[in-house]
């Protein structure tokens, strides 16, 4: 006689992205190790492989994590997470005056996607010339994190490598362009030959970009210094 399988329950969320409702299960055993584990390595290549094989798993093929900006994935972790294994963090900070380690409890139902007010995928760069932008996928993000800022050279070719996969329109008072309708090349010229202002208006889009956001106070249990974090991210979450 076999050993039973318990059967897991299924919820339903809505992405950040879109509103649309889709199915999911709480991770199994098996996949929060998998997904800890990945997370310790802090390798973004790993990090990424697991995270979109159990997301893919948890949710019954609904999300296409390819192509999925990556709020949705954060999101979708985040409560995966609280019906996996509970509500409650309690991650350790250093307090930023005596460096004594406090555990701070944190409820990850209070924790959602920040959007930034005014935040737009169409970016007017003059009154006639604009672009449509496409959110980076995980894939997009890869060795993104973590550049050797002495490699100038490294880091502003994948800087500019992001913006220009990113790009999906081009228009101006006349025509629109679709980028795939170019090279990589002819879209990258078209960036190099941006003023100052106008590339900043595109770097704002990266750095407005929602994502699971939290704000942490706490006061010291050993100095009384009152100490104020911000979580970004999954990683922040859960490998503080």
């Amino acid at each position: 006689m076999a050993i039973p399988i318990v059967a897991t329950p299924t919820y339903e969320l809505k992405l950040p992205s879109s509103g649309k409702k889709i199915k999911y299960r709480p991770f199994l055993v098996k996949e929060e190790k998998v997904l800890l584990l990945a997370m310790e390595t802090k390798d973004p290549t790993q990090i990424q492989s697991t995270t979109k094989t159990v997301i893919s798993d948890c949710t019954f093929g609904a999300v296409d994590v390819e192509t999925c900006p990556p709020f949705d994935l954060e999101y979708i972790v985040l409560q995966l997470r609280i019906k996996s294994v509970g509500e409650k963090i309690s991650p350790n900070f250093k307090c930023s005056e005596c460096q004594t380690q406090n555990s701070v409890d944190i409820d990850l139902t209070k924790v959602g996607v920040v959007h930034t007010p005014d935040h737009s995928n169409t970016i007017k760069l003059t009154d006639q010339l604009g672009v449509i932008m496409r959110y980076p996928t995980i894939e997009d993000t890869v060795g993104m994190e973590g550049m050797d800022e002495k490699d100038t050279g490294k880091n502003t070719e994948r800087s500019m490598n992001l913006i220009a996969s990113c790009i999906e329109v081009i228009f101006d008072k006349d025509k629109t362009y679709k980028t795939k309708d170019f090279s990589r090349e002819e879209v990258i010229d078209f960036i190099e030959n941006l003023s100052q202002g106008m590339f900043q208006k595109i770097a704002k889009f990266f750095q407005d970009i929602p994502a699971i956001k939290q704000e942490v106070t706490f006061t010291c249990s050993k100095c009384n210094h009152e100490n104020h974090y911000t979580l970004r991210g999954m990683q922040d979450f859960f490998t503080s």
